[in-house]
């Protein structure tokens, strides 16, 4: 739940703090905050509907993101729990990015990983 979370705030355009113990910890704590209700009623019927078109069910769902600087993309894949491959389920422009295309250096080299 907690990825469908992170996803639901996503698809609607928010960031979603990382930060929890066990995803239902993390799930009850969100739904205490009027921003997170307001965007899972908005967002929720949508992202249910597309979830279904690809046979994914969201109590087993497992969620990839990979970052693409070179299309300055976010792709994210899902599969069911069990399941062999991950499948696309979207992709997302990125606002910005900061460094050159390359490796990580170390920190303060204004490389993102």
């Amino acid at each position: 739940m907690r990825f469908l979370l992170l996803l639901i705030l996503g698809f609607c355009g928010r960031a979603a703090s990382a930060q929890a113990p066990t995803a239902p910890d993390f799930w009850q704590r969100q739904l205490a905050y009027a921003r997170v209700q307001a965007a899972y009623a908005r967002c929720w019927p949508t992202l249910a509907a597309r979830l279904h078109a690809q046979h994914l069910d969201p109590a087993r769902l497992e969620v990839f993101f990979r970052l693409v600087k070179t299309t300055r993309q976010l792709e994210v894949w899902a599969r069911n729990q069990g399941d062999a491959a991950f499948r696309p389920l979207g992709h997302y422009p990125l606002a910005a990015t900061s460094g050159t295309l390359g490796p990580k250096r170390h920190a303060g080299d204004g490389q993102v990983p």
